[in-house]
């Protein structure tokens, strides 16, 4: 026999009025007939054998009934014909069970009987039976429970927690309903192992939606709420914790986000208190079977398990150093916020790849020297120094770059320009990669084209060298590597790809407006004359050097016409053919050489876990430019300070200039148009004075503004004009 309660099919949409059980037997009275079902062992049943009846049969001849009873393996039956009702003792009266429902509570509410409402909700959450037993759908998904199917009307928990939310005593009920999951939910008679259904996993679907679960937290509210249930997470079975997360699965986005988005409110509202990741383990335990159980599913954006604010409150940057060490030396036991990297966002992310990349330099430049006789010698050059010719970028690149040896790529980029005096603190390096990648994106080199209208560029899918692609791809990780940021109008699909996501028709118009315009056209297109109207066979034609060639998208394809019934595999097949196709496979090989280039470079486990979005923002930073926020991040140095006469003049100055002056100004200070993952604020930029005869000069390594002491706004302004076009070249100041 089994344990686990289930639905008596047989008395489906029957009315029983009285129900009475023994040691194994069960009776029932429907319409004033008996119907008994159970172990018959002892002839309780009454059917005149002693044969087990597993099914609901009613006793001959015994109607009018008005009572029952039953003993361990005995029955008791009172007929009447008038209208005498027994019953047992006053003590012995079930009194209907306190079940929430959203009818019930805003009947309650709506009536203002308060102190009826508080004792449902103490009796109820106080319970765990009660509370199982709530917010049931009123057909028959309340029996059949199993891992498809919990039960619960969730949207009738939503609304009737919110009705208590928005009532004046909502903090009160809160308070109370908390105080009574000690009592069932957190307390010692929650006990997994004893579960005999998995009907008992229900609270976990009840309580997100308590308001206090992500509304006014406080250290108190989490520590009596959100640790004690992601304590109980832990202490349920594994089958169990299976079950629970196939529910997970299946509950609509706003059920799924408003778990993970209690559990991150409550991560966030305990790091501004304390640092220590000790308390939070709880909450991120759970966190990452929620994240893991996501990202198999993509039901919510990764970034609602973004914690912004860790990177304020934690020194992420030493505990992944700390993190590091730790692993290498095999250790275990203790924790780190770097072994949650998913509530890491993408600029703490960045932060910690750049790290990461100075970890590694470090260990090439340790690996350049040898202890000799106590001394340390230098037996080879710690840094990769790299010279090249200005009006020969490109050539030189690509002669030399190839015949580096990884190892050396791993070391610091210093870039000399041929012919300057300049040193490489960092500006070098950045205009050596702005002007690189400037020259081999253009279409003479035949490796990339251009869309006329999105000015993106993408594989040409000409026959090319796999050398070269795979040079771009080992240029454009260097970059990273350095912590360059460069101009690299790509568009999205490149980082999904590399990051081995899915691209399509979105991707597609991206990189081609126009082009996808036209297939979403051809997908929206309902009519039945859509072969006459479009006229398209499941081939493409490729631009190869210039000249059309036509392939098929799939075979046979020249003589299969895109009706109604196949528009969407056209369309697939299209996208995926421009982006990753191509003239036998071209496009793609030389995506898989770019590829094998950047990931040679990037190593680090820590790429797998950007976004495509924050993986581009990583290569080519951002152009949301807030030209009042650079005014007030700018700091100053010797007698400069904010109102000095000649600063004034300068920032009367700049408002005189376009945007492409202002961002020519921007190239001029730092060497590079774009701006870092967090914006402006990163740029940590210095106005110094120097002689009032001179042109503002720019030490671009490390955002230095060498500015005239001059206090007339005009004259200021030409000569800031003459320097932002003379911004190539280095020689010493």
């Amino acid at each position: 026999m089994s344990s686990v309660p289930c639905v008596v099919d047989d008395l489906m949409g029957s009315k029983v009025t009285r129900v009475a059980a023994g040691r194994c037997h069960t009776i029932a009275v429907v319409k004033g007939r008996v119907y008994t079902f159970g172990l018959n062992s002892s002839g309780q049943l009454g059917n005149g054998t002693s044969q087990k009846q597993l099914t609901p049969s009613s006793l001959e001849n015994c109607d009018q009934v008005t009572a029952i009873f039953t003993g361990w393996d005995h029955t008791f039956i009172v007929r009447t014909a008038g209208l005498l009702d027994l019953h047992p003792g006053h003590s012995a009266i079930l009194r209907y069970p306190m079940l929430l429902s959203k009818a019930r509570i805003a009947d309650y509410l709506s009536r203002r009987e308060k102190m009826d409402l508080i004792g449902d909700l103490e009796v109820a959450f106080s319970s765990l039976s009660l509370l199982n037993g709530s917010f049931l759908y009123e057909d028959e998904r309340r029996y059949k429970i199993d891992e498809k199917n919990h039960g619960v009307n969730l949207d009738d928990v939503m609304d009737a927690m919110n009705l208590l939310g928005q009532s004046s005593d909502s903090k009160q009920f809160s308070e109370l309903i908390v105080d009574g999951c000690k009592e069932s939910f957190f307390g010692k008679d929650f006990y997994p192992k004893t579960f005999i259904s998995d009907e008992c996993l229900r609270g976990f679907l009840i309580l997100p939606w308590l308001n206090s679960f992500v509304s006014n937290l406080n250290k108190d509210v989490i520590e009596r709420l959100h640790i004690p249930l992601s304590k109980a997470f832990k202490q349920l079975q594994p089958a169990q914790q299976d079950t629970l997360e196939k529910w997970w699965k299946l509950v609509p986005v706003r059920h799924f986000n408003r778990i993970v988005s209690g559990l991150v409110a409550a991560v966030s509202k305990s790091l501004e208190r304390n640092p220590d990741i000790t308390r939070n383990l709880p909450l991120l335990e759970v966190l990452t079977r929620l994240n893991k159980l996501n990202s198999s599913i993509n039901k919510i954006p990764f970034e609602s398990f973004y914690v912004d604010i860790l990177s304020e409150k934690v020194d992420l940057k030493m505990d992944y150093c700390r993190w590091t060490a730790y692993n290498q030396q095999g250790r275990s036991g203790e924790h780190f916020w770097s072994d949650f990297p998913f509530i890491l966002n993408g600029p703490a992310k960045g932060d910690l790849l750049h790290v990461d990349a100075s970890l590694r330099q470090q260990v090439m430049v340790s690996n350049s020297y040898v202890n000799l006789f106590g001394h340390q010698v230098l037996v080879q050059n710690p840094m990769f120094h790299y010279r090249v010719r200005r009006k020969h970028i490109v050539e030189d690149t690509v002669t030399i770059l190839p015949q580096v040896p990884l190892e050396t790529l791993q070391k610091p980029l210093r870039v000399e320009f041929a012919g300057e005096e300049g040193e490489d603190g960092g500006g070098i390096r950045k205009e050596y990669f702005m002007l690189l990648f400037q020259q081999i994106l253009q279409p003479e080199y035949g490796m990339f084209n251009e869309d006329s209208e999105s000015h993106l560029v993408w594989f040409s899918g000409n026959t090319s060298e796999s050398h070269e692609f795979k040079m771009v791809g080992t240029l454009t990780a260097l970059a990273v590597y350095n912590n360059v940021l460069v101009d690299f109008p790509f568009p999205l699909a490149l980082y999904k790809l590399l990051l081995k996501q899915k691209v399509g028709l979105d991707d597609f118009c991206e990189l081609h407006p126009t082009e996808g315009k036209g297939l979403q056209s051809l997908l929206d297109y309902e009519e039945d004359n859509m072969e006459d109207v479009f006229d398209l066979m499941f081939s493409i034609t490729h631009l190869v050097y210039g000249h059309p060639t036509e392939i098929e998208l799939k075979p046979g394809g020249k003589d299969i016409p895109v009706n109604q019934q196949n528009k969407q595999e056209y369309v697939e097949l299209y996208v995926k053919s421009r982006l990753e196709g191509g003239v036998n496979g071209e496009i793609g090989k030389q995506f898989e050489y770019f590829r094998q280039g950047f990931t040679a470079v990037m190593k680090s486990r820590l790429v797998n876990l950007f976004q495509p979005r924050e993986l581009m923002e990583l290569v080519s930073g951002s152009e949301n430019y807030d030209w009042t926020e650079f005014r007030e991040i700018v700091q100053y140095d010797g007698v400069y300070h904010a109102s000095h006469p000649a600063i004034l003049a300068f920032w009367e100055a700049f408002q005189e200039l376009n945007q492409e002056e202002r961002k020519k100004f921007l190239q001029f200070l730092s060497g590079t148009t774009r701006l870092p993952v967090k914006g402006m604020k990163e740029l940590k930029v210095k106005f110094q004075p120097s002689s009032p005869t001179a042109l503002p000069v720019a030490h671009t390594c490390a955002n230095i503004l060498d500015l005239p002491n001059i206090n007339n706004k005009t004259e200021m302004l030409r000569r800031l004009r003459i320097s932002l076009e003379h911004t190539s070249g280095f020689t010493l100041v």
